[in-house]
């Protein structure tokens, strides 16, 4: 039987791992559920992680897809095994069609919603499993599935508006890389030639001009078979080798200090961060379960560990607002709002609302980036070519001056 590493919360917040027996994910966290645990990860044990092959879990698109046509369903008080069999044969998309089929199949055998969408865990974000139990459990299951509509249409808009801040200057950096290389490689040696004819010393800003020229020519083909192996050996780290969590942990600290952009990410995670326990707590969900779905589902490994450190502090007695701080990602104003609300018994609310903020605060700051980075790239791409230039055209207006005197 096949055995897999299980991390989790005990009720007092304790993290526990534990290698565990099942025939599958699913049957390991129902039943370390059943023993009052909150499972965050369950993998494959030792060697067995290299040749496990996990299905491709869908895209932000198609949960977006998925939640709307079931919260129509659900809103509308149809039959669920019928609609979705009916809603199977409509969608143009044939993983949600097989994975649609495949539910219809198992609530007919006698399954609850969240045991037939759990078969298929590794495909879902946790929160949309954790919901979908919330919803069923409290018997509020159609507006459960619409804030799950809004949440992951919520997702789409933050993914599209991060896209459209870093695509600009993206475009234009690969363009100036691009034309760099090429004048470097071809432009340059015709002048070389031409200047190593005149016999005179050239000056500094030709000669590096020419040595940038030479040093491309000799490592250019190196460089790019290097830079292709890197990123060969970098999509095997993360796909393949077991501690490729630490390697993404580091990657993730990375982004979250980058410049100009590191700001803008945080004010995306706090939100999303805000919106998802905000949703879990007003439906119910557990607050250490809360707060590790949090924290995962800001897709950010840095805020997930924070998250689970803070979900022990909780278990152990700590106000949740007093360990949201020592997280130490979201701003002092954004803690002390989230403290005020928790004092007044407003919390999931203040949770909502902060989220809010944190999107409007975003939009604001993408709008100062495109302002901003537009410009300055193109003033260096000017201020690149025009160095260029001038360097490949100093030696000819000397001689020019020599020839007149």
């Amino acid at each position: 039987m096949p055995r897999f590493d299980v991390e989790a919360l005990d009720a007092q917040g304790t993290p526990r791992h534990e290698v565990v027996e099942g025939e599958s994910a699913y049957a390991v966290i129902t039943a370390s559920r059943a023993e009052g645990l909150h499972v965050y990860s369950v993998k494959p044990h030792g060697w067995q992680r290299l040749f496990a092959r996990p299905r491709h879990a869908f895209s932000a698109e198609e949960l977006g897809l998925l939640s709307e046509q079931l919260a129509s369903l659900v809103e509308g008080g149809l039959p669920l095994a019928p609609g979705l069999k009916d809603l199977a044969q409509d969608l143009q998309n044939r993983r949600l069609e097989r994975l649609l089929r495949e539910v219809q199949l198992d609530l007919e055998r006698g399954s609850t919603l969240e045991q037939a969408f759990g078969r298929h865990a590794d495909r879902f974000p946790p929160i949309f499993l954790s919901l979908l139990r919330a919803g069923e459990q409290t018997g509020n299951l159609p507006a459960v599935m619409r804030q799950l509509t809004d949440y992951t249409q919520g997702l789409l808009r933050l993914k599209y508006r991060l896209q459209a801040v870093l695509a600009y200057p993206a475009v234009l950096a690969v363009f100036l890389i691009l034309f760099f290389g090429l004048f470097v490689c071809n432009v340059v040696p015709q002048f070389k030639d031409l200047y190593d004819s005149f016999g005179h010393k050239l000056p500094g800003p030709t000669l590096v001009v020419f040595w940038l020229g030479w040093v491309l020519a000799v490592i250019g083909f190196p460089l790019l078979v290097l830079t292709a192996f890197l990123v060969a050996l970098v999509l095997f780290f993360g796909v393949a080798v077991p501690f490729r969590s630490e390697m993404g942990y580091v990657a993730d600290s990375l982004r979250l200090r980058l410049p100009f952009f590191g700001r803008l990410y945080r004010t995306v995670l706090a939100g999303r961060f805000c919106r998802t326990l905000g949703i879990l707590l007003s439906n119910g969900a557990n607050v250490l379960e809360a707060l590790h779905l949090a924290g995962a589902a800001t897709g950010n490994r840095v805020i997930a560990r924070r998250a689970l450190v803070a979900a022990t502090h909780v278990g152990q007695g700590e106000p949740v607002t007093e360990a949201l701080s020592s997280m130490r990602f979201m701003k002092h104003s954004l803690c002390w709002i989230l403290k005020h609300g928790e004092r007044h018994g407003l919390f999931e609310e203040t949770l909502l609302r902060a989220a809010d903020r944190c999107d409007h605060e975003a939009e604001r700051q993408e709008q100062h980036l495109l302002g901003v980075l537009g410009p300055a790239m193109i003033w260096l791409f000017g201020l690149i070519i025009g160095f260029i230039v001038t360097a490949l055209y100093m030696p000819i207006m000397q001689l020019s001056r020599l020839v007149a005197l």
